[in-house]
């Protein structure tokens, strides 16, 4: 992702309120920046798991507190 990209995935994030999961799921549901819930597509599945994985770390690095209180239900059940 180039740095264009990263900086507003991490711009939408600082403006979601962490403690509202519904906020949370409209971010995480964003295609721009996460593949969504694709358990029953067969292709590019680690193409699909590596987006989540760096950009859940880009937001973990650059908001740990916000990060640890956002719902990240679709994610986590998908790295799960």
């Amino acid at each position: 992702m180039d740095e264009a990209l990263k900086m507003e995935l991490m711009n939408l994030f600082s403006e979601i309120n962490e403690n509202n999961p519904s906020d949370c799921d409209k971010f995480f549901d964003n295609e721009k920046f996460f593949p969504g819930n694709v358990i029953n597509q067969k292709y590019l599945l680690y193409d699909r798991f590596e987006i989540y994985e760096e950009n859940l770390k880009l937001l973990k690095e650059n908001f740990p507190e916000k990060f640890e209180k956002a719902h990240k239900g679709t994610p986590q059940y998908l790295l799960a």
